[in-house]
């Protein structure tokens, strides 16, 4: 009889204790999902506010495509707004998913992208890119 108690006994602990690590554990996860949650919706920047400070960070800018280049691999960009204009590169896969190869010259967009370097000169290497929002 005494075995039985003590069994129950721990039982209770261990629910308690599972108890208090469920709910730990839960809001942490949600702190964490708040905290990717931000990081989701790039950043709105005017091209000329762009700066090395901000590479490896997703981005969205619109602008006017000044020139366009397809190579085997990727396609070029030059976007310009009223602040500056800055080259964009889709590499074959993002280019064929975000429709880069459809895109013409002098059509405003909004792309988003990811701020890089390239020859120490800022580029960014396009992931979706849109129509621009009136």
């Amino acid at each position: 009889m005494t075995f039985l108690v003590k069994s129950i006994l721990v039982i209770q602990i261990n629910e308690s204790a599972l108890l208090k690590i469920c709910l730990i554990m839960s809001v942490t996860g949600l702190v964490m999902i708040y905290c990717l949650v931000q990081n989701v919706n790039p950043k709105n920047v005017h091209i000329g506010e762009l700066n090395t400070g901000m590479t490896g960070e997703t981005i969205k800018i619109c602008g006017s495509i000044t020139s366009k280049y397809i190579s085997k691999q990727a396609v070029f960009l030059e976007i310009a707004d009223e602040s500056g204009d800055i080259k964009v590169v889709f590499f074959e896969d993002f280019a064929k998913t975000s429709n880069a190869y459809e895109t013409e010259e002098n059509k405003e967009v909004c792309i988003t992208g990811i701020l890089d370097t390239y020859n120490e000169k800022l580029e960014i290497l396009g992931r979706k890119i849109g129509h621009a929002e009136q």
